[in-house]
């Protein structure tokens, strides 16, 4: 994500003024959706660590990473939205607090949020494109090295932050100031805007309709009689793949929806500083980039059954009514992730 900022906009896009802070609609939004978040994402992750055949699989882990980095964002949203109304501690207390929970932790959290969509999209699209190489490398790739890998670029790409922002005591508050000039802050924002988002993008939409082939034709396979790379491949896994695909790229266009007015808008400023935005858009962009971070729970609850039957069973503690879940739909499909047939690529 972009975080450059714009020296005659808010605190965020670069400005130390300090003013007498006004509640607005702004606020009121920004602490629901993180309300939500922290709820909604909890939620995932309880359920990832409640149901085993659900954590052991791989599609699933990078799910519940996706969920904490998601977590994370919208905790960290609140000192965002709420700066202004609490007094920023001074002394090294504040320095911490400047370098790290106004901003990096955030920022860090929403790459993170990107490129865990990555990861996963890649798995599937190596399991759907290519399941001869994916069968040959099952189980060698640990989730716990990708979400690492992820989490480091994040961290790398985002570091800026730790050093752009200081403690000033003489207005005993935080101020944002970019090294070696203007120059640089347009080479880091074009830069960020094509490492977090646009490239991200095009991989995600390029993979997904590569995927979308893939499934179409093994279809075309079924339909003739014939078998899929080798391996018997049934209208109902087809079916299933189908709607786990349709369900993450769901999850990529609410990303791509979400964050591309407010990137968009920060590449512009990064050309163009002397452009004045107004309120509304600014404010605009940013609540649809925030309200990012609570809707892939709802996703995976509309698109996903193991997911509901995972809330059912940790949260009513009904296994009955589970198992009338499981009846319904069968207990293949039961039995696969919200991430997708992980096993049964």
């Amino acid at each position: 994500m972009n975080s450059t900022t714009q020296s005659n906009a808010t605190e965020e896009m670069g400005s130390s003024t300090i003013s007498s802070p006004v509640w607005t609609y702004v606020q009121t939004t920004e602490i629901v959706i993180a309300a939500v978040g922290v709820i909604s994402n909890l939620v995932v992750i309880i359920v990832m660590i409640g149901i085993p055949h659900l954590r052991s699989q791989l599609t699933f882990r990078l799910t519940a990473s996706l969920a904490v980095a998601d977590l994370l964002a919208s905790i960290f949203l609140v000192p965002r939205t709420l700066r202004g109304f609490f007094a920023v501690p001074s002394g090294i207390a504040g320095e911490i607090y400047c370098r790290t929970v106004k901003a990096t932790i955030l920022w860090v959290s929403f790459v993170a949020s990107t490129y865990t969509l990555i990861a996963i999209t890649m798995e599937r699209y190596v399991a759907i494109v290519h399941p001869l190489r994916y069968s040959g490398h099952k189980g060698r790739v640990s989730a716990v090295l990708i979400i690492f890998v992820v989490w480091l670029l994040a961290f790398i790409m985002q570091s800026f932050c730790v050093y752009n922002n200081s403690y000033n005591p003489t207005i005993d508050s935080c101020s944002y100031k970019w090294p070696f000039g203007d120059w640089y802050q347009t080479f880091a924002g074009v830069g960020l805007f094509f490492a977090t988002y646009f490239v991200p993008g095009v991989i995600l939409l390029v993979a997904y309709a590569r995927i979308f082939l893939a499934l179409r034709e093994s279809e075309r396979k079924i339909g003739q009689g014939s078998a899929d790379h080798g391996k018997t491949v049934t209208p109902a896994r087809i079916r299933t793949r189908k709607k786990v695909i349709k369900m993450f790229s769901v999850v990529c266009l609410a990303f791509l929806i979400c964050w591309g007015p407010n990137q968009f808008l920060f590449l512009i400023l990064n050309f163009k500083s002397e452009i004045h935005v107004s309120d509304v858009i600014y404010n605009f962009t940013r609540v649809l980039a925030g309200l990012n971070s609570c809707l892939n729970p709802f996703i995976y609850a509309f698109w996903s059954k193991p997911f509901r039957s995972g809330i059912v069973l940790i949260f009513c503690r009904c296994k009955n009514k589970v198992g009338v879940l499981e009846s319904q739909s069968g207990p293949s499909r039961v039995n696969t992730t919200v991430g997708g047939p992980g096993n049964h690529a």
